[in-house]
């Protein structure tokens, strides 16, 4: 990854909290992304539970297999 990477994620991070605590301190008119996923959870029950492990897992094993094969040589 290189340096513009890390800053535009950075960045991306750091709005993301910026919406989150304006949602969790103030009177704010959207939820709080901790809100909708519960929400969505009780809506849709273990479906979509299941869902979201498993897009967290899909996204760390995309982390630890690409990490993994930028140290082969080609």
């Amino acid at each position: 990854m290189t340096t513009n990477s890390f800053i535009v994620w950075g960045l991306v991070a750091l709005l993301v909290l910026i919406v989150e605590l304006l949602a969790w301190r103030t009177n704010v008119p959207w939820n709080t992304l901790t809100w909708t996923i519960r929400q969505t959870f009780a809506h849709f029950g273990q479906l979509a539970y299941l869902l979201f492990v498993g897009l967290i897992a899909v996204f760390v094993a995309h982390i630890v297999y690409r990490k993994s094969k930028k140290d082969e040589p080609e």
